[in-house]
């Protein structure tokens, strides 16, 4: 049976003619929801409001089609401001009305292939045009309930403004673009089945088709399509999702740059057979939304050596970049489709994770007369997969969002170049023994992770390289970069997408290889070491016991909101599941745009939640504990500072960046006294900027001196100083707000000499003397 919701996209689409419509329709039927696929700096074009009232609704959307009443099925299309017998508009629901009529004037349809008019119906087309670009992806979701009987033909679908452009601009799997047309889509119903069937047709006899069983009881079920530039930037790929399933990517031949429609109608028989119904049929949607997200695509491969002591294997052979490997920075599909659960009681409030880009832009430069001379930086990873599984049934269990980095060369002996590696395709298997492509381990970076690490670099080239001036456009001299690991997939695999985005190959000069720098864990200080310090991790177990104590009684109201999603159980800071783990999961579901229950939306919710999270994981408050879990690393900082500020142009390191995890950020402002109680986000970062300021030598001074001027220290005759920032946020340390001890005017520059006499205060004499003593019996 032919299509009763369709969504298909059109590369070519003019008013309906006698001439057919010049190459790719990408039919989907679907009364599916669309949920909602995410990237970062994503807009809201259409928001989920606009089915809210008529108001709204007309803000947004225009009646009918956008060429007018009729198309290629047997109903005409009414409806306007004043009359919405077949396009209405209640309870955040579009209700597209088909009725049986007679005596339609004119009788047929002006559409080819001009079908008699036996129905009365709805349709309407978004305002706003899409136009797929090599630098935005579009993304379309909704909720859909569609009727299935015969001759209904409900579609939601995009097609061209425009005319089909020259021949020459189509690639070569097509023959004569004046004498077929390339067509994509999903059928409900098909031959009587209740199906759907996804086909795509390159040509009248190339054809790819995919079918999957449809619900024949009106219920809504979730649609997304996701629409993105191909690394040619000439075709997009489009990926279709049914319940948040992916159920079939397509290609639409030169869409990029081409303007499309977007429409949403209940057309009648026609191709969905005849003769049709004799009463009434409704076509809904619900939840519609459509954004337009920024991307940044690169298509170099970076090369990479490894400078290691540990025994985890690390491939010696290029990193596929993102572009290599068609990244989608959309949300991959899920393997299967949460229930989406909702609770009168919880507030109308999108809680989101406090995802903030680096600003470029707003990058405060320092005062004058000061001169920058190192930066270290420390980046939490990008958006990962869960940890554990918890939320079943409500928060999928198996992520496919890990398609980058899937097919692998390594070294092997006896391989004498990259041509003779070892090629393999990593593919995860679930515990039945099935497997998936892309399907993602727990805990494991995401291809949205790899997107915004990849986007973190880009911004660090555009900042300290594009406007600062303070890197080389060209790397040609490793020795000034510092690039630090730990000894974690998704931090290691971060790093190397940031490096990526700083120096692309193409501004490698040939003998320039950065080096990733990766450490034993026994000998890692990029966190607090409980592997090789028991008395911090003694510290850390009294920490979580204590917040429990604190903080139990005030989750204790949630439990009317949240067990019910934790199998009744009460949500505790040292429940089962913990309540850290409940937000690890919501965090990087949300991140991810996938859909949590409406509670864990709520801010009055998730505000009690995090306080009481953060309280375990991040409450270093004890002199104690600061010394044995940042101390190591702050000293590291500290010295590589001081190195700087006295050999000046004799230690040629001017980046350090070091990727690291949430715990280390959130412990490093806590033992600086700036910690601001909330859970880092992924990819947020630290910065210390190290500055100069030269002090100008004075004339009493004697020409012997002047001229061994040059072989005494630089700290001799000049000052520095050390600025601290977070999530684009200058910070003024507690322990440089005494005067003498900062920047005059500007108390965020402490001085090197200031900062480095709290280090020292928080740098065990003898670390591994004092972790030894554990306190256990």
């Amino acid at each position: 049976m032919p299509p009763t919701a369709s969504l298909h996209i059109s590369r070519a689409h003019k008013p309906p003619s006698p001439v057919p419509m010049i190459l790719c329709k990408t039919l989907l039927l679907f009364a599916t929801a669309l949920l909602r696929s995410q990237v970062q700096a994503a807009t809201t074009v259409i928001p989920l409001t606009s089915f809210n009232n008529l108001t709204t609704f007309e803000q947004f959307w225009a009646y009918l089609y956008p060429w007018g009443r009729d198309h290629n099925g047997s109903a005409r299309m009414v409806g306007n401001s004043s009359n919405h017998a077949h396009i209405n508009v209640a309870s955040s629901t579009l209700s597209l009305i088909a009725t049986p009529t007679s005596g339609a004037v004119p009788p047929s349809s002006t559409a080819d292939p001009f079908p008699a008019i036996h129905y009365a119906s709805g349709a309407i087309h978004a305002k706003q045009q899409i136009t797929v670009t090599a630098s935005n992806s579009w993304t379309l979701q909704g909720e859909f309930s569609a009727p299935t009987a015969r001759g209904t033909w409900p579609a939601f679908w995009l097609t061209a403004v425009n005319s089909w452009p020259p021949e020459a601009v189509i690639t070569s799997y097509f023959t004569d673009a004046s004498s077929f047309r390339t067509m994509a889509g999903m059928t409900h119903n098909v031959l009587g089945t209740a199906n759907n069937w996804f086909n795509t047709f390159n040509t009248s006899s190339v054809v790819k088709s995919t079918i999957v069983s449809w619900p024949t009881d009106l219920s809504f079920h979730a649609l997304k399509a996701v629409l993105t530039a191909e690394p040619d930037n000439v075709n997009v790929r489009i990926d279709f999702f049914l319940d948040n399933v992916l159920q079939a990517t397509h290609f639409g031949a030169r869409f990029v740059g081409a303007p499309l429609w977007l429409i949403i109608n209940l057309q009648m028989e026609g191709s969905s057979g005849s003769p049709g119904p004799t009463g009434t049929t409704t076509y809904k949607v619900r939840n519609f939304q459509m954004t337009r997200s920024v991307l940044l695509v690169v298509a170099v491969s970076a090369r990479f050596s490894f400078a290691q002591n540990t025994s985890t294997p690390l491939s010696l052979f290029p990193t596929p970049s993102i572009a290599l490997y068609a990244f989608e920075p959309e949300e991959m599909p899920l393997s299967r489709s949460p229930p989406v659960a909702t609770a009168n009681e919880a507030a109308p409030y999108a809680y989101r994770p406090p995802q903030v880009p680096l600003d470029v832009k707003g990058y405060p430069v320092a005062p004058h007369g000061l001169q920058l001379e190192q930066v270290h930086v420390y980046v939490r990873h990008g958006e990962r997969t869960p940890v554990g599984v918890r939320l079943a049934g409500w928060v999928p269990e198996h992520w496919v969002m890990c398609r980058t980095r899937r097919e692998l060369r390594n070294p092997v002996m006896g391989a004498q170049s990259i041509a003779e590696a070892l090629r393999s395709r990593r593919v995860v298997e679930r515990k039945d023994g099935s497997t998936e492509e892309g399907l993602c381990l727990l805990g494991e970076l995401t291809d949205l992770g790899r997107q915004s690490t990849f986007n973190y670099g880009a911004a660090l080239r555009s900042l300290y390289v594009d406007r600062l001036g303070f890197l080389p456009d060209t790397l040609k001299t490793p020795g000034e970069l510092y690039f630090r690991s730990t000894n974690m997939p998704r931090t290691i695999e971060s790093l190397e997408q940031v490096i990526h985005g700083l120096y692309p190959t193409s501004k490698c000069s040939p003998d320039a290889m950065p080096t990733l720098l990766v450490r034993n864990g026994r000998d890692e200080n990029l966190l607090g070491n409980t592997l090789s310090c028991k008395r911090l991790e003694y510290l850390q177990i009294g920490f979580a016991q204590a917040a429990a104590s604190a903080y139990n009684h005030t989750l204790e109201p949630l439990d009317k909101h949240i067990s019910k999603y934790l199998d009744g159980r009460p949500i505790r800071v040292d429940g089962k599941p913990r309540a850290s783990g409940v937000m690890d999961t919501v965090r990087a579901a949300i991140a991810h745009s996938i859909k949590v229950p409406s509670e864990l939306e709520d801010k009055s919710i998730t505000d009690v939640i995090e306080q009481a999270v953060v309280n375990e994981w991040f409450a270093d408050k004890t002199q104690e504990v600061r010394r044995l879990g940042m101390g190591p690393l702050l000293a590291d900082l500290s010295q590589k500072l001081q190195r700087k500020a006295e050999l000046g142009a004799g230690d040629p390191l001017k980046l350090l960046v070091h990727s690291t995890h949430d715990t280390a950020l959130a412990a490093m402002c806590n033992t600086l006294d700036v910690f601001d109680e909330k859970w880092p986000a992924f990819t947020a970062s630290i910065t210390f900027e190290l500055f100069k300021k030269p002090t100008p030598v004075a004339e009493s001074s004697s020409y012997l001196q002047t001229v061994l001027s040059p072989f005494k220290s630089t700290a001799a005759n000049s000052e520095f100083f050390v600025r601290m920032r977070y999530q684009n946020r200058n910070l003024a340390l507690p322990i440089c707000a005494e005067e003498g001890k900062h920047l005059p005017g500007s108390p965020e520059f402490c001085t090197l000499a200031a900062f480095r006499d709290r280090v020292r205060e928080l740098t065990p004499v003898d670390w591994e003397r004092e972790c030894g003593t554990t306190g256990w019996a």
